[in-house]
This record gives C-alpha cells, structure tokens and sequence, in this order.
C-alpha cells in the first residue's frame, strides 16, 4: 500500500490497487506519467479553476504506481456532454512495460465503479489515430458517436465515444 496523505486509497485487493488523487492549484497530479506539455498543463489549471474539479485515480500493481486515469466533469470542454456527465480521458494511461495485457480495461473499469462523481454517461474523446486507446473503449462496450474537433474551440481531430451502460455498480 502506498502511503501518502495526498492519495486516498478507494479499492485493494490482492496486489492490485487504485487510489484517487484531488488536485490543488499547487499540485495538478501526484504523478504524471505520461508526456507533459505545456497546453496541458494549461488545460490542468483550467480544469482546477472550475467549480467541480478533476480527479485523477491511480491504478498500482505490488504498490507501484503502472496507470493513470484522468476523470473530468461533463458539460465543460466535451461539446453534448452535461453536468450528469463524466469524461474520462486526458489521458487514460498505462506504462509501457505493462501495455498489452488488458490492465487499461481493468484501470478504467474499476474507475468507474469506485468513481466519487455521480454520473449517468461516460464520455471519452480519443484522437483519431491512436488505435489502442479506441480498441480500449470498445471493448469497455462503448461506441463511436460523433468524430470532429474535441470543441468549437480546440481543433483536434477526434472521435468521442460514449456509453450509458457503464456505470459500474
């Protein structure tokens, strides 16, 4: 078990566990595992400075930290998406040496069931090309609505999936 107060530990069992993580405008992530840019950043403090936050959960293995799944609020950035809405995404991400072995399905899926938001619809956006991020959500049983720009603002070609039997009880 990792112990630090900035990580509250919300699902163990065996060698696998995932915590969730609360940002603060000093903090953005506990951990951030894959490549940070500058926009992102940017779209970090963003997303901190609105009035319901994102939460990041951390997926671990034999207590080192593999994933990272990044849960926004809807009715923000995602265009069709509302405030009964979440967004995974942003990104949803595994370490290289343990790609391939369906623990991104795994991260994700129990995200949702011990998810803190209240939600009726998952919502995903995905850039067109990165094809094992959308193997990933169809095979979580989600589908391809709609593929454009993430909003009239961002121009990045993607496609958004969503799913209303998700919500893992």
């Amino acid at each position: 078990m990792i112990s630090d107060s900035s990580l509250k530990l919300v699902y163990s069992k065996e060698n696998e566990s995932l915590y969730e993580f609360r940002p603060s405008i000093f903090k953005l992530h506990y951990k951030f595992l894959d490549r940070y840019f500058f926009g992102r950043k940017l779209r970090y403090v963003y997303e901190y400075l609105q009035p319901k936050h994102y939460l990041v959960y951390y997926y671990a293995l034999d207590d080192e930290i593999i994933g990272q799944c990044v849960v926004f609020p809807g009715g923000r950035r995602v265009e069709g998406t509302t405030n009964k809405d979440i967004v995974i995404g942003g990104p949803y991400y595994i370490i290289p040496s343990q790609r391939r072995k369906g623990l991104c399905k795994k991260m994700i899926q129990l995200t949702l069931k011990h998810c803190s938001y209240d939600y009726h619809r998952v919502y995903a956006y995905i850039s067109k090309g990165n094809t094992p991020s959308i193997n990933t959500a169809k095979g979580l049983g989600m589908q391809t609505i709609k593929e454009g720009n993430l909003s009239k603002y961002l121009h990045k070609l993607v496609q958004l999936f969503s799913s209303s039997s998700l919500k893992i009880t």
